[in-house]
């Protein structure tokens, strides 16, 4: 299946989608609230785009965590700069 995508090459991911798009709104190839049902049958580059989705919006969820003083296994204090550091706009509530 499919191997683990480290910290680096997402943030790089990231650092490239907002030199390409001038904001880091990252949405699903997939429609709203839809897991790709059959792994295996959809394109793998939909849903290399749709992990890459979830991986922003976990950085939201666990930012959620870091800013109340909660441990996070995805983020740190070096993390949290990275992303400020290329203009990241982390969501102060949902």
């Amino acid at each position: 299946k499919h191997s683990a995508v480290s910290w680096d090459d997402n943030f790089q991911r990231l650092v490239e989608f907002g030199r390409v798009h001038q904001h880091y709104a990252v949405v699903s190839p997939f429609p709203e609230g839809a897991e790709p049902a059959d792994a295996d049958a959809a394109d793998p580059e939909a849903l290399e785009a749709h992990r890459f989705f979830r991986w922003v919006r976990r950085i939201q969820a666990e930012y959620r965590n870091y800013s109340t003083g909660k441990q996070s296994r995805l983020l740190s204090e070096a993390r949290v700069m990275q992303l400020r550091g290329i203009g990241f706009q982390f969501e102060e509530s949902v």
